[in-house]
């Protein structure tokens, strides 16, 4: 693949896989926007080598951790070029660490669009082949990039254990969803006995027609031929719809009000009762006598007028 006029920046690239990755482009005709965070005196060696190719180079220094440096790289990068064609971010050696120029183009796309670890791969090893799944990535603690990958290989009879994610869809046509229900997963991915040419990307399950209650079982998926779940004794739920149907908060409701004027009969009784307590009535219960003693007053004092001619006399 020739990549003439075209630029690339790498980064990292003051030595090891970011300078074997620059000078492999420049070989192949891409102008090179050498990056380096520390390793200065790396970075211009890089940057020399990529020249001694016939290729232009230009170093730049940043931090990448940090979102200001990025954005000044790239636009120093378009400063200098006028584009960027490729982008290497330094992705470490992934397969039994072996150089990035040793990795096959269609390792990479599998790298970066994702479902890695659920993939076949067919690994020569000291020019025996095997058929191998990644099992574990280890990532750069800082960088975040990838530094090795642990690999299993297949049995005889090509038949591996495997997790493949749920997809849910049609959540639109739920009617139970529409009613406020909400959609509890219980399993985001179901693991399966599957051969390994055969792995399913993904199982889909379809919301449409679903109320509130109504729990999805694994009995409910289309399994492709050859593929079965794990656990097989018992019909394990996927995922329910969750909430109140409306009956039930009816029934809730009517049920609550009954109970509020029990409570509010004896309340009003313990108010009546008052009155016939006495003096010596609880406190909670000495408004009422108050109340009362002021009503009794009112009259008096409307009687004292008829009272006052006698005081004359």
């Amino acid at each position: 693949m020739e990549l003439k006029d075209a630029v690339a920046l790498v980064t990292g690239a003051g030595g090891g896989i970011g300078q074997a990755a620059a000078l492999e482009l420049a070989r192949r005709g891409a102008d090179i926007a050498v990056h380096y965070h520390r390793n200065e005196s790396g970075a211009s060696e890089t940057a020399r080598l990529v020249e001694s190719l016939g290729a232009k180079a230009a170093v730049f220094r940043g931090d990448l951790s940090r979102l200001d440096h990025g954005r000044a790289l790239v636009a120093s990068v378009l400063e200098r070029f006028g584009h960027i064609d490729i982008l290497v971010n330094n992705a470490g050696d992934l397969v039994e660490r072996k150089p990035l120029l040793e990795m096959t183009e269609a390792l990479w796309k599998q790298v970066l669009k994702g479902q890695f670890t659920s993939t076949a791969f067919e690994l020569d090893v000291e020019g025996k082949k095997h058929i191998v799944l990644a099992r574990d990535v280890q990532l750069d603690p800082v960088r975040d990039i990838p530094l090795h990958v642990d690999f299993q290989r297949v049995g005889k009879d090509g038949i591996i254990r495997v997790a493949i994610p749920v997809h849910f869809v049609h959540e639109a046509l739920s009617p139970g969803l529409k009613r406020g229900g909400v959609l509890n997963i219980v399993r985001h991915d179901i693991e399966v006995f599957c051969p390994y040419d055969k792995i399913p990307q993904f199982f889909e399950v379809s919301l449409e027609g679903l109320e509130i209650g109504r729990s999805i079982h694994v009995s409910a998926l289309k399994l492709p031929e050859g593929v079965s779940p794990v656990i097989k004794n018992r019909d394990f739920t996927i995922a329910t719809i969750a909430g109140a149907l409306k009956g039930e908060e009816e029934t809730t409701t009517a049920a609550a009000t009954p109970e509020t004027g029990a409570a509010a009969a004896p309340a009003a009784d313990a108010k009546g009762a008052t009155p016939a307590a006495g003096a010596k009535a609880p406190a909670a219960g000495g408004k009422a006598p108050a109340a009362a003693g002021k009503a009794a007053a009112a009259p008096a004092k409307a009687a004292a007028p008829a009272a006052k001619p006698a005081g004359k006399k």
